[in-house]
């Protein structure tokens, strides 16, 4: 490296990539949120290059389970695809409009989990 007055210098880093290491995640969100009748589900990690599988599962207020949603990133991206949801519960029905919660738990190759939570809400047209 050189700096404004052109004087070099020269320095050794040296790291280790932990692929064992935690998951973390940021930037978790739906989109759109509130939705009508379609929304995606995004996040970002710290695992690039890594394999991994994200299940959503979505609850009404009182705890009642409504539909799991699971995705896969094989794009070695630490963004990995999108997770859609057309906004219908485990039996095909649309829910009603409503704050809901859901879960994303995202697991590695070497078994590491991470769960975050948040709320979406669903709108009339």
């Amino acid at each position: 490296a050189w700096d404004l007055q052109n004087n070099s210098s020269e320095k050794t880093i040296e790291f280790t990539v932990d692929d064992t290491s935690e998951i973390r995640l940021s930037q978790v969100l739906n989109y759109p949120n509130p939705f009508y009748d379609n929304t995606r589900f995004e996040f970002m990690d710290n695992k690039y290059g890594s394999v991994l599988e994200a299940v959503i599962r979505i609850y009404d207020l009182h705890g009642d389970f409504i539909v799991e949603l699971i995705g896969n990133s094989s794009n070695g991206a630490n963004l990995p695809e999108p997770i859609n949801w057309d906004g219908r519960n485990a039996s095909g029905a649309i829910i009603a409009p409503g704050i809901y919660i859901y879960t994303i738990e995202v697991r590695d190759d070497y078994n590491n989990v991470t769960v975050q939570q948040q709320k979406l809400l669903k709108i009339n047209k």
